[in-house]
């Protein structure tokens, strides 16, 4: 796939949409980019907003903690991930590089919560 360039500067591997669990999976570069940076620009991505539009990651996550777990981390058989809400999102970020964004009232594997 090819190169992602987003409203906020940065760019991502891959960005799709899967609208059967109306999700949004983004990759990004572990070598290169910032876990917290690759959050912002595919968040605003995903909404079709600019960067500086969304709530501050700060108020849903520790960006240094959450760069500090997942960037430049080996991959094991374990793979870890972060899950938090932010602008009525779930956000799904792991240590292989992907992100998803699930709008908050939904799993990230597409299912109701309340069912």
């Amino acid at each position: 796939m090819s190169r992602v360039t987003t409203r906020a500067g940065v760019d991502l591997e891959s960005f799709e949409y899967h609208p059967e669990s109306d999700t949004h999976r983004a990759r990004y570069d572990r070598g290169t980019t910032p876990p917290s940076l690759a959050v912002i620009a595919s968040v605003s991505k995903a909404l079709n907003v600019g960067p500086t539009e969304l709530e501050q990651l700060h108020y849903a996550v520790d960006s240094d903690a959450l760069d500090e777990l997942l960037r430049g981390r080996e991959q094991t058989e374990r793979e870890v991930s972060v899950r938090f809400t932010i602008e009525e999102h779930s956000i799904t970020v792991n240590d292989r590089g992907v992100i998803s964004i699930t709008p908050s009232e939904r799993d990230t594997d597409g299912s109701d919560p309340d069912e």
